[in-house]
């Protein structure tokens, strides 16, 4: 994976204990990966953290490989939340011009989750940092 932030100085942390496959397509899930990791990237804080972690959970009794990407970044305001999955929205106007981006990474990120009937959610404090947790169904 390329560092789009080599000036941050960012740890990145990984843990996935076993080889899991999910049932999708390969290029589509390795860009909901991507996503993630480069708004991980942006929105870090200097020396901050990222970890990026996979594994099994059972649910309703199907088995799905849960994704977790989190980050020690800047985090997003709770009015917010419920934004970040809509097209072209930034959360500060005044950070997003110091920020490369066009809004659209997120609402593209869902879609494909959603198109390999999985889920994605959100969990971010404000200066604290942000959470991506993206569950698809596992091939057995």
């Amino acid at each position: 994976y390329r560092r789009l932030s080599p000036d941050k100085k960012l740890s990145y942390i990984k843990n996935s204990p076993e080889r899991l496959m999910i049932k999708g397509d390969p290029k589509m899930i390795d860009s909901v990966v991507s996503i993630l990791i480069d708004n991980a990237e942006k929105y870090n804080i200097m020396n901050g953290e990222i970890f990026i972690g996979a594994e099994t959970i059972n649910k309703d009794k199907k088995e799905y490989v849960k994704l977790t990407v989190r980050d020690t970044g800047i985090g997003i305001k709770e009015e917010n939340l419920n934004k970040v999955f809509e097209r072209f929205h930034r959360q500060d106007k005044s950070r997003s011009k110091m920020i490369p981006g066009y809004g659209l990474g997120l609402p593209i990120a869902k879609e494909i989750v959603e198109l390999h009937n999985g889920s994605i959610e959100i969990k971010s404090i404000e200066n604290v940092g942000t959470t991506f947790i993206v569950m698809l169904l596992k091939i057995l």
